[in-house]
């Protein structure tokens, strides 16, 4: 089955809801709110803003997960990210020269394969932190878990081991009367892993069993685990305190109807607009598959737009009010942990490798989207055409994590290249794989020599490229996060 462009743009004009795979349900959703209290940041140059350590914590310059040996990083000389290798001798637990009460804090976490750590707010109430990463449904053991006393997250936020992690936990600690009697318990106000919510208003009655007190307190320091196995942090700051947004238990709540795209045994396509680095894309397609590894395809530039893992699509802002409603930008918007790629052409024609790589296809004559058609499980196969060089892009997902492969197929006129991946930073590892973006993801390629893959430094930012040659080529590679 076959779909031209001019047949997908007049799809693109009509909404509605597919019943099948459509859920509709009511939530709640909190108006923000706003503080003045500005963040303090740990300085990582040293550990000065810590309590004597024992020799398994050290500050480093750089951190990489060991390809073969679990639980291990291999690290270089430097400073900025702050290091916990543990040892049969060495197993100390870290402290913050800080105490806190109530606290907001933010952080960058790496965790090695099958490694296990955590954070203890007052040295008592801990965020699990563990390789949770394909983790089919998450207990309270999983990372971000409020470990033992708070029940298990609402979704399994991993990213992969290797990777950077973004928490954002608002705790707010146990109150006590003038006699010293607890009269209010602890609580995880919000607990955030990579942009999902995991907790909200998670009552704790008492310390972790394995916590450095049996006791409870107004203010404690804040510790980290140091006795189960290695981890990594960066980007540490905090403060005192809970945020506006966190703290007005009385504020107004405005009823939001939830509309969510639901895959259940086959492969679900939903064209419509997204929003991609805060601009609004027009004709692009979102693919939900049944391994629970979805994405977003722009057919105007022949390109993934985003990948991400769990629940398919939230098309609140598409249907709701027919997506008119103050505030409702008319996009529909991923569930789940979601990872933004470049989002420009996939494929372009260089006058050299210095050349600048194109914004957009959309002002070349010579580009043409030819729709795509559907494979024999009912997934697409994208078709675009450059200089009459045809080009086919397929996507499969990983059945066993959350990964996706990506397959180009080309029979080209002439010499094009093919960008993979770009960012601040590009890493190549020993296994034929790298780190995009500052550690925001993978790409591995199973034959890193026959394809050859190429890293260069263009307008201020590292792309990751292939070139290929006249005639028929395949390009394969699995993006992983």
């Amino acid at each position: 089955m076959k779909y031209s462009l001019s047949c997908l743009i007049l799809l693109f004009l009509t909404t509605g809801i597919n019943a099948k795979n459509s859920k509709i349900e009511t939530t709640a959703q909190e108006e923000d709110g706003q503080t003045t209290v500005t963040f303090t940041k740990i300085d990582l140059s040293n550990l000065d803003a810590f309590k004597p350590v024992s020799k398994n914590w050290k500050i480093v310059g750089n951190v990489n997960v060991h390809p073969s040996k679990k639980g291990k990083f291999n690290s270089k000389k430097g400073t900025g990210i702050l290091l916990n290798r543990t040892d049969k001798k060495n197993r100390g637990h870290l402290f913050s020269n800080f105490e806190h009460g109530d606290i907001e804090l933010e952080l960058d976490v790496m965790m090695p394969v099958g490694s296990n750590s955590g954070l203890y707010f007052q040295g008592r109430y801990e965020v699990q932190l563990l390789d949770s990463w394909g983790t089919e449904e998450p207990q309270y053991s999983d990372i971000g878990g409020v470990y033992q006393r708070g029940g298990a997250p609402r979704v399994n936020a991993a990213k992969s081991p290797g990777l950077w992690q973004h928490f954002k936990i608002v705790f707010q600690a146990p109150t006590f009367d003038s006699s010293g009697a607890k009269v209010k318990n602890a609580l995880f106000k919000e607990v955030w892993l990579n942009g999902a919510l995991l907790h909200r208003d998670k009552e704790v009655s008492d310390p972790t069993t394995s916590a450095a007190f049996s006791d409870e307190q107004a203010k404690g320091a804040l510790m980290i685990q140091g006795d189960h196995g290695a981890v990594a942090f960066r980007n540490i700051k905090y403060r005192l305190g809970i945020p506006a947004s966190s703290a007005d238990e009385n504020k107004k709540k405005k009823k939001t109807t939830l509309i969510e795209i639901e895959v259940s045994d086959e492969t679900v396509m939903q064209r419509g607009f997204l929003k991609h680095k805060d601009a609004k894309r027009t004709h692009c397609i979102s693919v939900g598959t049944t391994s629970e590894v979805n994405y977003s395809y722009d057919l105007a530039n022949g390109s993934l737009l985003q990948v991400w893992g769990g629940k398919f699509l939230d098309a609140t802002m598409m249907w709701y009010g027919r997506g008119e409603k103050k505030g409702l930008s008319q996009t529909g918007a991923p569930i789940g942990v979601e990872v933004s790629l470049a989002g420009n052409p996939a494929i372009a024609i260089l006058e050299n490798e210095n050349s600048a790589w194109p914004d957009s296809a959309t002002n070349n004559d010579n580009y043409k989207q030819l729709g795509y058609e559907l494979d024999s499980d009912g997934n697409p196969i994208f078709l675009m055409e450059l200089n009459e060089s045809l080009i086919r892009s397929s996507f499969i997902p990983l059945d066993d994590s959350r990964g996706l492969t990506s397959v180009i197929s080309v029979e080209a006129k002439e010499a094009i290249w093919h960008k993979i991946g770009e960012g601040s930073t590009i890493e190549k590892l020993s296994n034929n794989s790298y780190l995009i973006d500052d550690k925001n993801y993978f790409v591995e390629f199973s034959d890193g020599k026959q394809q050859k893959p190429e890293i260069r430094t263009s307008e201020g930012k590292k792309e990751l490229l292939v070139k290929i040659p006249v005639g028929k080529k395949e390009i394969n590679y699995t993006i992983i996060w």
